[in-house]
């Protein structure tokens, strides 16, 4: 390739993000037992619509830098006697496997100026704390959080659009796992035109001219810590919190309403964490967790032979291609909570200016086999676990301060 020009991008980025973050704390009773706190702030994205959009402008980044071509050394000189500089078949030289070798990339990825000119992606974190001393030393705690997630985007390709698709049904497998023991009709599914089939050029623009967007976590946390007048601490609670999801609107595939709406129920989360002093400077601490059990899902690889019938033809892949249907809601199946408790075995011996502290651990004592992630595909090794919580063990452990 001869020597290569780029003009220069001028303004690749302009940013004028205002990001307040304010706190402010209350003594509520006057007597310094029950206080409040409120917290807004505001934060932006670095990646996504951010740094991504400017990497992918660059002119020197779009262009296509690496290609391959086939070379037939017939007179075994070990030299390829053809014109490099043709790209098409000639000489001992096949065509070159991107004709677009050094120049614009026409597939790359399009980047709507308008991100880069103040839409970036942001969210406001938002808090309400209580905290109420009910005892000399015990305290109870009641706390409101929300995260909301704004200046969404999405990838649209403009080479086709919704009226390209055609929709389909498939009977879902009959299976007791599987909601209403399967067997269910399950429609919503598309499949682009055959004519189109892997055809297209995405573009990356906000998702505001297609429709809402949202992604909202809320949570709620109610914790206590208590501290004895001999030495012992118990410090635990329960938080519920969810993250849900909507993108109702259609930007190529009309596939996308599909389970669009997720608004998953709060699932509780629980811990305790203690420790008592013992005779001898023995000192003995536990710490208990209650999780809620993995999301369960099934991504079923339907294939050509049941679809084609509701499609009306095969899949634009060919008729031995599959299509993966969800087959369960998100956040609507989960698995058997996550359970197990922890001990720790201490003491503490002073030698002069030396600490010496011995430690036995018991890790989940009752051996419970909670799962912890899941095969999601479905078939033959549907739900079966990929990893467990690690099963109960013993560490004996050892430690000098000097």
């Amino acid at each position: 390739m001869p020597a290569r020009h780029y003009d220069a991008v001028p303004d690749a980025v302009i940013w004028k993000d205002l990001n307040p973050r304010m706190a402010a704390a209350w003594d509520l009773t006057g007597d310094g037992k029950t206080a409040l706190t409120v917290s807004v702030n505001r934060y932006i994205g670095l990646q996504g619509a951010g740094l991504g959009g400017i990497n992918n402008n660059n002119p020197a980044v779009r262009s296509v830098q690496f290609a391959n071509r086939t070379w037939t050394d017939t007179d075994a000189d070990f030299e390829p006697d053809c014109d490099l500089r043709n790209f098409l078949q000639n000489g001992e030289c096949g065509q070159i496997s991107n004709l677009f070798f050094g120049q614009d990339n026409p597939n790359a990825t399009i980047y709507d100026p308008e991100l880069l000119r103040g839409k970036r992606n942001y969210n406001w974190e938002t808090s309400a704390v209580v905290q109420r001393e009910i005892l000399p030393r015990s305290s109870v705690t009641v706390g409101y959080y929300r995260r909301q997630f704004g200046n969404f985007t999405v990838n649209d390709n403009i080479a086709v659009g919704p009226e390209n698709y055609s929709p389909y049904c498939i009977t879902a497998p009959v299976d007791p796992r599987l909601p209403g023991g399967g067997g269910t009709q399950e429609c919503g599914m598309y499949d682009i035109a055959p004519a189109l089939f892997g055809v297209g050029r995405v573009i990356v623009r906000s998702n505001e001219p297609y429709g809402k967007q949202e992604q909202v976590y809320d949570g709620v946390n109610l914790t206590q810590s208590t501290r004895f007048s001999n030495g012992s601490t118990v410090q635990g609670g329960i938080s519920w919190g969810r993250t849900r999801t909507n993108n109702c609107f259609t930007v190529d595939s009309p596939e996308q309403l599909r389970f669009c709406d997720v608004n998953p129920p709060m699932l509780a989360t629980a811990s305790l964490v203690g420790f008592h002093p013992l005779p001898y400077g023995f000192v003995a601490s536990a710490t208990y967790r209650d999780y809620p059990g993995a999301m369960i899902t099934a991504a079923y690889q339907a294939p050509n032979s049941i679809i084609a019938p509701s499609l009306g033809r095969n899949l634009a892949a060919g008729p031995n291609a599959t299509a993966t249907v969800q087959l369960v809601e998100p956040g609507t199946m989960y698995a058997p909570r996550q359970r197990a408790l922890d001990l720790r075995f201490s003491k503490r011996i002073q030698v002069g200016k030396t600490r010496i502290s011995g430690n036995l651990d018991v890790f989940n004592v009752f051996n419970a086999t909670s799962i912890v992630t899941l095969n999601t595909t479905y078939g033959p090794a549907w739900q079966r676990p990929t990893l467990l919580q690690g099963a109960r063990f013993l560490k004996i452990s050892g430690q000098f301060d000097f």
